[in-house]
C-alpha cells in the first residue's frame, strides 16, 4: 500500500478484475475489495442460471437479479452492447458506493 499526500493506493486482482483503489482511508481497501467479491460471486451465479447473459452483443432485458445484474443490463441498453460490457464500471461503481456508506470521501 502507497501512501502520497494522504491517501492510500492500492492494486490487486480478483479473476479477471484488476483493480486499483484509491482512498483516504486504509478501510477503504478492504471495503472495495470485499464490494467487488460479493458482487463478482452474484454476477457469476447469475450467469450460471442465464448463460445468455456474458455473451450477447446485445442488450438483455431482466426483470430480476442482483443489482450488479439490473445495472449491467440497464447501461447495455443505454449504449446499445452486450452487458458485460459495463461490468468493469459497474463494479466500480458499486465498490465507490460501498467505501463511502462507510465514511470515505476518496
Amino acid at each position: 500500500m502507497k501512501r502520497n499526500k494522504g491517501l492510500f493506493k492500492e492494486s490487486f486482482s480478483i479473476k479477471e478484475s484488476s483493480c486499483t483503489i484509491i482512498s483516504d482511508k486504509k478501510s477503504g481497501f478492504e471495503i472495495a475489495r470485499e464490494s467487488i467479491t460479493q458482487n463478482r460471486i452474484k454476477l457469476e451465479k447469475y450467469i450460471e442460471f442465464n448463460s445468455s447473459f456474458i455473451s450477447s452483443l446485445e442488450p438483455i432485458h431482466v426483470l430480476k437479479g442482483p443489482l450488479i445484474v439490473e445495472l449491467m443490463a440497464k447501461y447495455s441498453e443505454l449504449a446499445n452492447v452486450g452487458p458485460m460490457a459495463s461490468v468493469a464500471g459497474v463494479l466500480a461503481d458499486l465498490a465507490v458506493s460501498d467505501m463511502k456508506n462507510c465514511g470515505c470521501t476518496v
